[in-house]
């Protein structure tokens, strides 16, 4: 789809509210920022705000395959995130 960022590094040079489908892991959540997470895919990691309303009754570990639903949150004074909307579960990885 045009117009649709799918990559966690083409969130930092997005526009402000452009939509984002992002498919990969949350690898840590971010101590100190209420809803921040790491998401990181095959192209790097980007800031993901997830509210616990989001998440519902799904469990998410680092190797959990995701996908994300929500949009580009631009600021002026850290890089570009993402603001969830929705969370949807792919695949459980095995562990080695």
């Amino acid at each position: 789809a045009a117009g649709v960022v799918t990559r966690a590094a083409d969130v930092a040079n997005a526009y402000d509210d452009v939509p984002c489908v992002l498919e990969g892991h949350l690898v840590e959540k971010l101590p100190q920022r209420k809803d921040r997470y790491v998401f990181r895919d095959d192209s790097g990691s980007v800031v993901v705000e997830i509210e616990d309303e989001t998440f519902g009754h799904l469990t998410v570990t680092p190797q959990t395959r995701i996908r994300i639903v929500g949009q580009v949150e631009w600021s002026s004074k850290r890089p570009n995130e993402v603001e969830v909307e929705g969370l949807a579960i792919l695949d459980e990885e095995p562990r080695p």
